[in-house]
């Protein structure tokens, strides 16, 4: 099942009761502090943006994940995961909640080894059990 979707929403999800109320869309940038913050964990905005590529911005996933820590830990201690967009389409249509590979990279995978990079997630204070196992556009995500 492929979807065409946008990128950097999250969508806190519980496996008893699926969304744990509304999605962070991707415009929202209500998490600079928490993007600023990380940056300063990897020695500043211009060391990150070498070893990454760009500035970490309000509107990133992972930033996101952490205002949810920070600003509604109720929500974020009782979700079991997030999803992105596709990720929540693939779980309506297959009762599976698994990451698109495209978007985890986005959150954290490396996609050279295609495995959860947990010791940055760790570092900068998220949960990795909170993480998705991911699948790959060719694969299978339901029956």
């Amino acid at each position: 099942m492929t979807h065409c979707t946008q990128l950097l929403g999250i969508l806190p999800m519980s496996a008893k009761s699926g969304a744990l109320g509304r999605a962070i869309i991707w415009l929202d940038g209500r998490a600079d502090v928490q993007a600023r913050r990380m940056m300063r964990k990897f020695l500043g905005a211009r060391v990150f943006t070498s070893i990454v590529g760009a500035p970490m911005c309000g509107k990133d996933c992972i930033p996101k994940l952490l205002w949810l820590k920070d600003e509604d830990p109720d929500r974020y201690r009782t979700m079991d995961c997030f999803l992105d967009v596709n990720g929540y389409l693939i779980y309506r249509s297959t009762g599976n909640m698994v990451m698109e590979w495209s978007a985890a990279s986005a959150v954290g995978m490396d996609l050279k080894t295609k495995q959860w990079m947990k010791g940055i997630a760790r570092y900068v204070g998220l949960d990795t059990a909170k993480l998705r196992p991911w699948c790959g556009p060719p694969t299978r995500s339901g029956s």
